[in-house]
């Protein structure tokens, strides 16, 4: 468990349990993540040590991540979150199909989505980022 302290000095516990790779780091969060076993290194015997993690964090893989070294820990399961995301406008559906003139004279039928969305920080604390170098 991570604990930061605040500008009041009381410590906030921290839990995290989301970790978030890019897709080209996938197959190695999963073994780090799923395994059950984890092999000791420079060990030259077949020993295996039991794997720590197993089961304790989530894993969210995001094509938005284009460093392939980068990854981050959230804390996703408190009241407030690291990252919020805000609906400003719900999707809205629209068509254009058989009783309009387009779909009528020419068979074409169009269709529309619309929607509106933000984005900002919560908690910056609940989140660590890692840049592997």
């Amino acid at each position: 468990m991570m604990k930061y302290r605040d500008d009041r000095g009381k410590l906030m516990g921290v839990t995290p349990d989301l970790l978030v790779v890019p897709p080209d780091m996938q197959w190695v969060a999963m073994e780090l993540l799923e395994s059950s076993y984890w092999p000791e290194e420079g060990s030259t015997t077949s020993r295996a040590a039991s794997n720590v993690l197993k089961g304790k964090l989530d894993l969210l893989v995001s094509p938005y991540l284009t460093d392939v070294n980068d990854w981050f820990v959230l804390s996703t399961k408190g009241v407030v979150k690291p990252i919020i995301l805000q609906s400003r406008t719900p999707v809205e559906f629209a068509a254009l199909e058989a009783d309009s003139e387009s779909g009528f004279m020419r068979d074409e039928f169009v269709y529309g989505v619309r929607a509106r969305y933000n984005t900002g920080y919560g908690l910056w604390q609940m989140a660590y980022g890692s840049q592997v170098s």
